[in-house]
């Protein structure tokens, strides 16, 4: 008897790379003969997950995930679900104590109270409060607020009722592709909000040690969609830009050149705000002087009035 095609797509991810030798004239009789010799497992397949960033400043962060149960009972073989939970601090400084926690066991949650979805699976789903993933690791929301990068991880574990468990590590490239996706681990990160810059005239003063120029290093400074590439011939120079009224974000980066250690720069905003200052100086290290390839602003600091 011909099985479904749920059951040769699991049968097909469990077995993984074993099975690129096989030609596919052989189809449905190769998997049929497969899955009627292999242990079956169940999958988590993802339903919804569009919370997976925490905004800055957003205490009322909630994660929250759908899943659907898949096995080869409908579902009905998956009794509970583990819930495990990691910090990952991204942002450490010299000096500064890395606050990443390991993962911890949370809690099981019941599928007795999952109800059935359309296609005849149980579904169900998880959330917990930003509130409650930082006491987890003791943290306080200063911990996570300093920059943009630090990062929560939640795994999920299946029990089923014969003993067996999946999660991730069970997992192949079948299981977590756009088909079943069926990750089992789902992250959200500690993202900076926008920075709305003031309309009117920025301007960018430039300067450089050697009188060469930048020797390709430059700005990139995006406002909304559009990006201005600015950069020295010389020794000296300035350019402006022109933001007008409503733009809603900026971002500043830095392009390393040859002779970093040689060039000085201030980006001053409308407001007579300075964004962003260093200067030459050749005796340093260019990693003393400013940030290479990462966004200038992007520290997260809510009270800087652009």
């Amino acid at each position: 008897m011909k099985k479904n095609n749920y059951t040769k797509s699991v049968a097909l991810a469990l077995l993984g790379m074993s099975l690129l030798h096989i030609s596919c004239e052989d189809g449905d009789q190769v998997v049929d003969q497969i899955t009627d010799d292999i242990a079956r497992g169940a999958i988590l397949r993802t339903i919804t997950f569009e919370t997976n960033e925490i905004a800055v400043g957003s205490s009322d962060y909630v994660f929250e995930v759908e899943f659907e149960i898949e096995d080869e009972e409908n579902g009905t073989k998956v009794t509970d679900i583990e819930v495990y939970l990691s910090f990952d601090d991204n942002t450490v400084e010299e000096g500064e104590t890395d606050l990443s926690g390991e993962e911890v066991f949370i809690e099981t949650i019941s599928t007795a109270n999952f109800t059935v979805g359309p296609f005849g699976f149980p579904r169900g789903g998880y959330s917990m409060g930003l509130a409650e993933m930082l006491a987890t690791f003791s943290l306080q929301p200063e911990d996570i607020y300093v920059t943009g990068g630090d990062e929560f991880t939640f795994r999920f574990e299946i029990l089923l009722d014969d003993g067996r468990s999946f999660s991730l590590e069970d997992n192949t490239s079948t299981l977590t592709g756009a088909f079943l996706n069926s990750p089992f681990v789902y992250s959200t990160i500690v993202v900076c909000p926008p920075l709305a810059p003031s309309p009117g005239t920025w301007t960018i003063n430039m300067t450089d040690d050697y009188g060469d120029g930048w020797n390709g290093a430059s700005f990139d400074i995006t406002i909304d969609d559009t990006v201005f590439n600015i950069a020295l011939e010389g020794a000296a120079g300035t350019e402006t830009i022109e933001v007008e009224e409503g733009a809603s974000s900026i971002a500043i980066v830095f392009n390393s050149g040859e002779w970093d250690p040689e060039i000085g720069a201030t980006i001053v905003s409308s407001t007579g705000t300075v964004i962003v200052e260093f200067i030459a100086d050749p005796s340093q290290g260019q990693e003393q002087i400013h940030p290479f390839g990462v966004n200038l602003i992007d520290y997260c600091d809510l009270t800087l009035d652009l």
